[in-house]
């Protein structure tokens, strides 16, 4: 889990709810798990964006940001400092 919990519950919310997969832990695997192919990335793409309203570029996508909820945490975090930045 990181640190900011509230964040990976958000997330793994996110799954159960929109994308209906319940994820065990947050530090399941989801790609060698089989929960996370390439057609249910897109989807959590969209979902991801629209949640927490930062711009994901296919330049930036690094199948280990996506790995396990606690990592797909830590890459929103990083985006929305980005933006924060730049803003």
């Amino acid at each position: 889990m990181t640190a900011d919990g509230a964040l990976d519950a958000r997330i793994r919310r996110l799954f159960s709810e929109t994308l209906s997969i319940e994820v065990e832990s947050t530090d399941t695997d989801l790609i060698g798990g089989g929960l996370l192919d390439s057609l249910v990335l897109v989807e959590l793409l969209v979902h991801l964006e629209e949640e927490f309203q930062v711009d994901v570029m296919a330049a930036e996508l690094d199948p280990e940001d996506f790995r396990t909820i606690s990592a797909v945490a830590q890459f929103i975090s990083r985006l929305q400092g980005q933006a924060v930045k730049a803003g």
